[in-house]
């Protein structure tokens, strides 16, 4: 019963804390806009990321990634942009 109530109670004194502190500023995030396609010059869709990065190269990567993940072969960046 003891080890039970134990996480209860670390529980309830963590969320006092998270509303105390400070409103949490966003992180900065880049927009990234692919052209995909699962057929070498198929139809194309447009494929929209937020990425948490600041870094345009790793949030290319990541865009790319995810696309791979539905199953898309062919990609061309459109745009990277930085977003609010």
């Amino acid at each position: 019963a003891t080890s039970s109530h134990a996480p209860e109670v670390k529980t309830a004194n963590e969320t006092p804390r998270a509303a105390g502190s400070k409103p949490k500023r966003r992180s900065p995030k880049l927009r990234v806009t692919l052209l995909v396609s699962k057929e070498f010059e198929g139809e194309t869709v447009e494929f929209t990321h937020d990425a948490d990065t600041l870094s345009q190269f790793d949030a290319e990567q990541e865009a790319k990634t995810l696309a791979k993940k539905e199953k898309y072969r062919f990609f061309e960046v459109v745009s990277i942009k930085p977003i609010e």
